[in-house]
């Protein structure tokens, strides 16, 4: 059975399930597309599905842009956030890498709101008061996924770029890769022929969260954040995908590259390299157990994710609007790496690095 096929099945026994109600897949290799596939409860679309991508932000957003600054040697890994901001004694250690890798010391997440922020939301007030919050542990010491690091991380790159960071994703990320329909701000770019699919339905009105960020921090901000905020549909991911299949050649240096995709928590509970996951860690992997041990990749909480195997020399690419149903909806808790079973295949699970060629 061709891949095409076994993930047709495998998405329509999903939406069926109750899984989510929209789906957009895509896996190749570094040249050529195995498939295509868009779906949602009511059967197919004639119309560009737009996603909110979630923390898939953190890494085609604020990873990038700070990689590209570094390239350009205008800021390096190892810098402190002294460097660019004040910073009180206990978080002079903090580096732009231990951002990256989710090691800088800032806890998970909490909400940001006027009590946290009190006199009005700008890079200076709101970095100042992520500054005041006690960190959850010793910089470096532990491995913490933290959306509030990434938060820091993006307006840390709105100071060195003096620009806003969607501007800067802009013009160092999307454009020079011509992802022309991702974005912050879908109502101000999407146009008649896309349908941007609606999140979770808010807790106070129960209506669907339709064409703002779903991320709560995010939306407070403005719609633009470090950790969230980006939406974009399947071509322009699997353009993303490509890049990395491709070690970014062209867009990054290889070595940097080579740092992006490296283990940086070795021994922690998550291995981390700079802005992806890597599998190796002590928690289950997103990711799955097909992929091999080069693969990295990232999630996001709305239902998507983009991950790559070198030693596969594929890329997949999935989105989903799952929260849809629910944040804490279970019916297919695994479904990424059902997903990436489904395009590998049980019968097939070598590399396919030509593989069934231009479906769409």
């Amino acid at each position: 059975m061709r891949a095409r096929d076994r993930v047709s099945r495998w998405m329509t026994a999903a939406l069926d399930a109750g899984a989510f109600p929209a789906a957009s897949a895509a896996a190749g290799g570094p040249n050529r597309d195995l498939f295509r596939i868009e779906q949602t409860k009511q059967g197919g679309s004639d119309r560009r599905l737009v996603y909110d991508l979630a923390s898939l932000s953190k890494v085609i957003g604020t990873t990038m842009v700070c990689l590209r600054l570094i390239d350009r040697g205008e800021i390096r890994l190892d810098d402190p956030l002294s460097r660019y901001h004040p910073v009180p004694p206990g978080k002079a250690a903090i580096t732009i890498r231990d951002l990256l890798r989710h090691a800088g010391g800032f806890e998970a997440y909490f909400l940001l709101d006027d009590s946290t922020v009190p006199d009005g939301v700008s890079r200076t007030r709101v970095l100042d008061a992520l500054m005041r919050r006690p960190l959850a542990y010793p910089p470096g010491s532990d491995v913490v996924y933290s959306c509030i690091g990434f938060i820091v991380l993006g307006l840390i790159m709105e100071i060195v770029t003096s620009t806003t960071l969607d501007d800067a994703v802009r013009e160092l990320v999307l454009d020079p890769l011509g992802m022309t329909h991702t974005g912050y701000r879908p109502g101000v770019w999407v146009g008649a022929v896309d349908a941007i699919l609606p999140t979770e339905p808010d807790p106070a009105t129960g209506v669907a969260v339709h064409g703002v960020v779903h991320d709560e921090n995010a939306r407070f901000l403005g719609g633009v954040a470090g950790n969230a905020g980006l939406f974009s549909c399947l071509d322009d991911c699997v353009t993303f995908a490509r890049l990395l299949l491709n070690r970014c050649t062209g867009f990054l240096s290889r070595s940097l590259f080579d740092e992006m995709v490296r283990n940086w928590t070795p021994g922690l509970a998550d291995a981390r390299g700079l802005g992806v996951s890597l599998p190796g860690g002590t928690r289950p992997w997103p990711g799955g157990r097909l992929l091999g041990d080069d693969a990295f990749g990232h999630t996001g909480f709305t239902g998507t994710s983009i991950f790559v195997s070198p030693s596969r020399e594929l890329f997949f690419v999935l989105l989903t609007n799952r929260v849809n149903y629910g944040r804490d909806a279970s019916v297919m808790p695994d479904y990424r790496a059902r997903y990436h079973e489904a395009v590998i295949g049980e019968a097939d699970r070598r590399s396919v690095p030509g593989g069934e060629g231009g479906e769409r």
